[in-house]
C-alpha cells in the first residue's frame, strides 16, 4: 500500500475498511439511529419529542394567522413603532426615503 497512513490505519483497526458512500442512506440513517438509541434515555427523548409536537402546533397556529396578528400588533403599537424609527432615524440619518 503506498497510502503513508496504512500502517498506523491497520494496527488501530485491523485490515478490513469500509466506504459508507457505498451504502444506502436509508441503511446508513437506520446504523447510526440504531447506535445511538441504545445510549438515549427513552423517558427524556419523549418529553422533548413532545415539547416540540406542542410548539410546532403553535407555530402553526401562529403561521395559520398570521396577517391578523401582525395587523393587530401594529395596531396595537403603531405609536410605539413610529417612535422608534423617529429616533432610529436621529441617531443614524437613515430616513425611509435613503430606501
Amino acid at each position: 500500500m503506498t497510502d503513508s497512513r496504512f500502517e498506523g490505519y491497520v494496527a488501530r483497526f485491523g485490515d478490513e475498511s469500509w466506504e459508507l458512500d457505498a451504502l444506502d442512506p436509508d441503511v446508513l440513517a437506520g446504523l447510526v439511529s440504531g447506535a445511538i438509541n441504545k445510549f438515549r434515555d427513552k423517558a427524556k427523548w419523549q418529553q422533548v419529542m413532545d415539547r416540540e409536537q406542542d410548539a410546532r402546533a403553535q407555530l402553526k397556529v401562529l403561521s395559520d394567522n398570521w396577517d391578523e396578528i401582525a395587523d393587530e400588533m401594529g395596531n396595537r403599537y403603531e405609536d410605539e413603532f413610529e417612535t422608534a424609527r423617529d429616533d432610529l432615524a436621529d441617531e443614524t440619518g437613515y430616513t425611509d426615503e435613503m430606501k
